[in-house]
């Protein structure tokens, strides 16, 4: 995990516990008057608490080779709140505190949390796995025949016929409603998600079917195909596909803890698994946590870059 992620992770798991109307910003930039910086601060939560506002500083430190954070990171977490003004200052760490920055920070009143990485079976009581199973639907348009109204002139047929002729995945059916040109693909889907007992009842198990649907389409909502004679409404399609399920089994990526070093207290565990859906990098993760005895879970899903 490096800072960024931290950082992240953190602000993540404090916006959960937020009341409504806070929010957590990350690596605000301070500046004085003469647009010189005068700190970066890794996380800000502010808010507003009757009719005062409130500002409090989370500072993250992931430095494994320097071992436990110190007292004198701790002063000058002090001196920071004082400088700019904070109502309050966390210190997040991801290799625990030495003695006395504890002792240092219950006088001055800085709170400590801790971030531990944890194997997984250290949640599997509350997970019940040990990985994430990801299942997909996939779907797949081989054929599809464009139906023409026999009661339209010749000529317009001719031209619907002409203008049907192009790539599945190329816009070229117009719909009326919204004044946008949509795929035969995109159609296809909207096709199959109105015939949901195309599935299976158990779609935990790999599973693929060629599938044939004639698409009728009202006269008030059907496609239209722009020819050289005009917009000539579509009231059916043919398609023909394959739909699939895939099962595949993501091992977690991170299992993390976040705690109140002060108290002794889990606030939360986290589980998280990276995997790769339709070309784009992507986290999925879920937290346990645990506010003023209830506990909550929350998932996440995120795009990685």
């Amino acid at each position: 995990m490096d800072g960024t992620e931290l950082e992240n992770f953190v602000a993540d798991l404090e916006r959960l516990l937020l009341p409504s109307g806070f929010r957590a910003d990350l690596r605000r930039r301070e500046y004085n008057a003469h647009g010189i910086q005068l700190a970066e601060f890794d996380i800000i939560v502010s808010g507003r608490l009757g009719s005062s506002s409130v500002q409090w500083l989370i500072e993250c430190r992931d430095r494994p080779s320097e071992g436990p954070a110190s007292g004198a990171w701790i002063e000058q977490l002090v001196g920071r709140r004082t400088r700019f003004h904070f109502d309050k200052v966390m210190a997040v760490s991801t290799t625990g505190f030495a003695p006395g920055a504890i002792v240092f920070a219950r006088e001055q009143g800085i709170e400590l949390r801790t971030v531990n990485r944890l194997t997984p079976a250290d949640v599997v009581e509350w997970f019940a796995a040990e990985n994430f199973t990801l299942i997909s639907r996939s779907i797949h348009l081989t054929f599809a025949k464009i139906v023409i109204s026999d009661t339209e002139a010749p000529e317009r047929q001719a031209s619907a016929s002409a203008a049907a002729r192009v790539p599945l995945d190329e816009p070229s059916l117009f719909r009326p409603d919204t004044q946008t040109l949509v795929k035969p693909i995109d159609a296809f889907v909207i096709a199959v998600s109105r015939r949901p007992e195309l599935w299976p009842v158990d779609p935990n198990h790999e599973w693929s079917s060629d599938v044939e649907i004639n698409a009728q389409y009202p006269t008030n909502s059907r496609y239209e195909l722009d020819t050289a004679h005009g917009y000539v409404p579509i009231p059916g399609i043919l398609f023909r596909g394959t739909l699939s399920i895939h099962v595949r089994e993501i091992p977690f990526s991170r299992v993390l803890e976040y705690g109140d070093e002060l108290t002794g207290e889990r606030i939360a565990s986290s589980v998280a698994a990276d995997f790769t859906l339709e070309e784009h990098a992507v986290r999925v993760s879920l937290e346990r946590v645990t506010v003023d005895g209830t506990e909550r879970l929350a998932v996440r899903m995120a795009r990685r870059t």
